[in-house]
């Protein structure tokens, strides 16, 4: 199930050009310290390699449904 998901998301982030879908992914549990792990790792790529200049950082989960 998560695969589908994360291919189809991955195939739309290739479309655009202000996402990027980190290919490293992590098993979570809500409010659990592997979720804290996941969101440093992404900052970590965020800042260190991607070298982005942005205002903010969306942090989208499954259970978001941006309205737009």
């Amino acid at each position: 199930r998560e695969n589908y998901l994360y291919e189809k998301v991955k195939l739309f982030a290739q479309q655009m050009t202000n996402i990027h879908l980190t290919s490293k992914r992590f098993p979570t549990t809500w409010g659990s310290s592997t979720l804290l792990q996941a969101h440093l790792e992404a900052f970590r790529e965020i800042f260190e390699e991607l070298k982005w200049n942005f205002s903010f950082i969306l942090n989208l989960s499954e259970s978001d449904f941006p309205l737009k």
